[in-house]
């Protein structure tokens, strides 16, 4: 599985030099209607979240508004950022804006639930 995974989606990750992925993330996305950035929705973005380690991801908003995430180890309880959906309501990690569920809903269903999304040979995003 993880072979095919690396095939299939291994060039929409950009490793670090020397490093390799060790997982892939996957989430549905929204558009922000204010700034119409593509919007993870994530209800948490710890990866572990155990007493003696505690592992999260950090949202970036690079110079060409693509979003990259981070992972980092944070200090407080409640380090991480906060989750993007709640009740149906997206909110956008760029400019904080608040989607409604009937336009989350409405954006979810033209997609068809998100799971087929088309991609370029260079890894954009091109069809639902």
């Amino acid at each position: 599985m993880w072979r095919a995974v690396a095939k299939d989606a291994g060039n929409l990750y950009v490793p670090n030099e020397g490093e390799e992925p060790v997982a892939y993330l996957w989430a549905r996305t929204v558009t922000c209607d204010t700034c119409g950035f593509e919007i993870p929705l994530m209800r948490s973005f710890y990866l572990a979240d155990k007493s003696k380690r505690t592992v999260a991801l950090r949202p970036i908003i690079s110079k060409d508004q693509e979003l990259e995430l981070e992972t980092f180890c944070p200090k407080a309880a409640k380090g991480a950022h906060a989750r993007t959906i709640k009740g149906a309501r997206a909110t956008c990690v760029n400019c904080n804006s608040v989607l409604s569920p009937d336009r989350v809903r409405a954006q979810i269903k033209q997609q068809n639930g998100g799971g087929d999304v088309i991609f370029s040979k260079d890894g954009q995003r091109i069809g639902a």
